[in-house]
């Protein structure tokens, strides 16, 4: 290993490999404002329970008032879901019916 380079921090000879991206489909039914410790409101979005990587999904964020108010027009609606750097649960796209 000493050939690649090592400086006890970062090895220059390792990689990350990370899996492919799993999608799944499921249906957001309800949204709710939460308010943070700093006074910000957050929508977060109630999901149709659904299975991905092992792990139960059932809410996710939805970013901003203005992001809601642009994507979503009536609920429930049919959505796209996957994780965010495999933790945080995000929407990739919205399906129009």
């Amino acid at each position: 290993l000493k050939k690649y380079g090592d400086n006890g921090k970062f090895p220059k000879w390792a990689i990350a490999v990370k899996p492919e991206e799993q999608i799944v489909q499921t249906t957001l039914k309800e949204i709710e404002w939460n308010v943070c410790a700093s006074g910000e409101v957050i929508p977060k979005g109630i999901l149709e329970p659904v299975e991905l990587m092992g792990r139960t999904i059932s809410n996710v964020l939805l970013y901003n008032a203005k992001y809601v108010k642009e994507k979503i027009e009536k609920l429930p609606i049919r959505v796209n879901v996957t994780f965010g750097g495999d933790i945080i649960p995000k929407i990739v796209n919205f399906i129009k019916e």
